[in-house]
């Protein structure tokens, strides 16, 4: 009997110090819990806006297809979490740096154009968040407030960062480079168009040139359609722009496309800011060398 109750009392001992031991593991323990699932190709998918509630923040998920995350003993997906107010976007980034510095995983930031990127490194995926503001080159301010979770940091530090321009039609980047330029339409035919430009001195460091142009059908309720296109190599290509000036220029794709059917279509015509980046100033930061410019016409029956 004394054997059955000296045992009884080791193991409610035990149980107690495994019961403390489990308790001061929780109180100091990691503060994110994600489980991750690696896809097998490389790219990007955004949560929609309807599956985040009234959360600001954007979610990516990077070579990734499904992010889930534990709290108080529940696992579901990470965007459900949010959706529904288990977690926010600042306290994710607020519960990463508390990881960080309890050595649950590494933090790295780095700048570009000015906005800075704080990245966490856990052995099993890494976060990259954004909070703060982009000023574009046109002096808009923008606030980026987006978390990004990639199956690798070194996924995320070999990722470019782009920020599309939400009030744009045709999807211009936030810190396109201001080149002072604009296009108008004079003419149309079914096989050509002529432009009018206007260029004003603004941030170009060289010689601005009309490198080629992709075109587009535009389709009501469809993905627009693909038409043609041609590049620098081209013949009549590249086309200079006068600086701090206006001109005209006519596209002719007879050739290469026909006689467009009626309808609305669109150029995109890619313009290339030509200098020497050994004149370029140390303090003056370069982001595009080459930008796109979007022209719709219609074609009348």
């Amino acid at each position: 009997m004394k054997k059955f109750l000296i045992l009884l009392t080791s193991i409610a001992l035990l149980c107690s110090l495994c019961g403390c031991t489990s308790s001061a593991s929780e109180a100091s323990g990691q503060k994110l819990k994600f489980t991750v699932v690696p896809t097998e190709e490389i790219g990007f998918m955004k949560i929609p806006e309807e599956k985040m509630g009234s959360e600001k923040a954007e979610l990516v998920y990077q070579n990734l297809s499904e992010v889930k995350i534990t709290l108080n003993g529940k696992t579901e997906p990470l965007e459900d979490a949010i959706r529904t107010g288990k977690i926010t976007g600042a306290e994710i980034f607020a519960y990463a740096r508390m990881d960080g510095e309890n050595g649950f995983c590494e933090e790295s930031f780095s700048s570009d154009v000015g906005l800075t990127h704080f990245v966490y490194a856990y052995p099993d995926y890494a976060l990259e968040i954004a909070y703060d503001v982009l000023e574009s080159p046109d002096g808009r301010q923008t606030l980026i407030n987006e978390i990004t979770i990639a199956d690798t940091a070194e996924s995320i530090s070999s990722s470019d960062h782009f920020y599309v321009d939400e009030s744009s039609r045709w999807g211009y980047f936030l810190d396109r480079e201001d080149w002072g330029l604009e296009f108008t339409v004079k003419a149309v035919t079914p096989e050509s168009l002529t432009v009018i430009y206007t260029q004003k001195q603004a941030q170009e460091l060289g010689d601005l040139t009309v490198d080629g142009y992709i075109m587009f059908a535009e389709k009501e309720g469809a993905q627009d359609e693909f038409v043609t296109q041609t590049g620098r190599d081209a013949p009549g290509f590249p086309i200079a722009i006068t600086s701090d000036g206006t001109g005209e220029i006519t596209i002719d794709w007879s050739e290469t496309a026909g006689k467009l059917n009626p309808g609305t279509y669109y150029l995109r015509i890619t313009v290339t800011d030509n200098y020497d980046p050994e004149k370029v100033p140390a303090n003056v930061t370069k982001r595009y060398s080459k930008q796109a410019y979007c022209v719709e016409f219609t074609v009348e029956p």
